[in-house]
């Protein structure tokens, strides 16, 4: 019986670091998770702003000149990817800070 509660022990044990495991490799990865798509957003909103001065000045040149129509809307058409990327960045994010917050066991 000594030798059986010894061995139980040892189990509920070793349950117990592997489910301490799993928690940490669950935490290391959302926060991966996390710092990527904040480091995607960083670079997103840099392409936005660049895009937007791009077109900014393609509005200015076809207003004066008419010119250029085709390279203002493929400015347009990149701007409108970027922003969806931009969007789908932000999706991903708030799902891994609600993984990350479910990992912690509360509502941070």
């Amino acid at each position: 019986a000594l030798k059986e509660n010894k061995l139980q022990t040892e189990s509920i044990e070793l349950m117990a670091q592997s489910t301490r495991n799993e928690l940490n490799a669950s935490f290391e990865n959302v926060k991966y998770d996390v710092m990527r798509e904040i480091e995607m957003l960083n670079l997103y909103e840099i392409q936005i702003e660049e895009t937007q001065r791009i077109q900014s000045l393609l509005v200015s040149e076809f207003g004066n000149s008419g010119k250029d129509l085709v390279e203002l809307l493929r400015i347009q058409m990149q701007l409108l990817n970027y922003q969806k990327l931009e969007i789908k960045s932000k999706t991903k994010l708030f799902i891994a800070l609600a993984n990350l917050d479910y990992i912690l066991g509360g509502t941070q």
